[in-house]
């Protein structure tokens, strides 16, 4: 009789989570993809805020803008988003979250072409703050969609990835806002200027750049670099070899009247087999300052 107890009670036990395991709800397919499009839409807004950033010194230079205007561009949109993140929440509490989402998506995007559009300063303010209010209440009012079509087991591990979302479209709106300046002579200059004044500059293209940033480097006398394998660089996606690429920029080379450098004159060029005694000489033989050297203690001085 007294083992009874013992294996009942395990018994229980093992029905309990059997039974706890079972009555775990099961995650329907339209909650996956609501969970895509919000995240998706979490991206989006990411982008919409950062991409200005990496055109700051072209807007600088075409607006003659200081450094305090260009932040400002940037601060206003976190200035709207502080303070309309909780009445605009509670609004879309009252409306429905799903309808805010999709006025909020509507207005930042619009807000976001007539940023591309602005001729102004204060047209490109104008649109930012725009950007602002339409993304002031997205992270929350997401969130909230998100937590209500998932079961409770999965809601801390969802919100997690949801607000990655955000890291993800600040890393991809400044990448594609400049990528869109792509190479061009003005930027390789600047490039140029501040790399060492005796150090050697090898100019490599990827992709499409391939022929205009090897072509604009040696027009500026540096060199260039060319043959990865398997490389795209036409505008249709044609594949060309090592060897085809080399062709093509000593054709471009001797156009331009830079005769290609043979064997020795390209060891040289690189001083491959040469070696330096000391960093100090290193950074001298490049343009740099060497290191400030060590000044004698009061100490060192007496005893000596």
């Amino acid at each position: 009789m007294a083992s009874e107890p013992q294996t009942c009670g395990i018994g229980a036990a093992r029905g309990c989570v059997t039974e706890t395991a079972e009555r775990r709800p099961r995650v329907a397919a339209y909650a996956w993809v609501v969970f895509a499009l919000t995240f998706g839409l979490l991206i989006s807004d990411y982008m919409a805020r950062q991409v200005l950033n990496a055109v700051f010194p072209l807007l600088k230079a075409e607006w003659a803008l200081t450094d305090g205007q260009l932040g400002f561009l940037s601060g206003v949109v976190a200035l709207m988003v502080g303070l309309l993140t909780c009445p605009i929440s509670l609004l879309a509490d009252r409306l429905g979250r799903v309808r805010s989402i999709a006025l909020m998506a509507a207005l930042w995007s619009v807000a976001t072409v007539l940023c591309g559009l602005a001729q102004t300063y204060g047209q490109m303010l104008a649109a930012r703050v725009l950007v602002g209010v339409g993304e002031a209440a997205y992270g929350s009012v997401g969130i909230a969609v998100i937590i209500s079509v998932f079961p409770k087991h999965l809601r801390a591990t969802l919100t997690g990835a949801f607000m990655a979302g955000g890291l993800a479209g600040q890393v991809l709106g400044v990448a594609i806002g400049g990528g869109h300046d792509g190479p061009n002579p003005r930027n390789l200059m600047e490039f140029i200027n501040r790399v060492p004044q005796h150090a050697v500059l090898t100019v490599e293209g990827l992709m499409r750049h391939v022929y205009p940033l090897c072509t604009m480097g040696i027009a500026m006398g540096l060199h260039v670099r060319v043959g990865q394998e398997d490389n795209l660089y036409g505008r249709r996606g044609e594949r060309a070899t090592s060897v085809q690429q080399i062709e093509k920029m000593v054709k471009i080379s001797e156009e331009l009247w830079r005769p290609i450098a043979t064997a020795d004159q390209a060891r040289e060029i690189y001083k491959i087999g040469t070696f330096y005694s000391s960093i100090d000489e290193t950074l001298e033989k490049i343009g740099w300052l060497p290191n400030r050297k060590r000044v004698a203690s009061h100490a060192e001085l007496e005893a000596a």
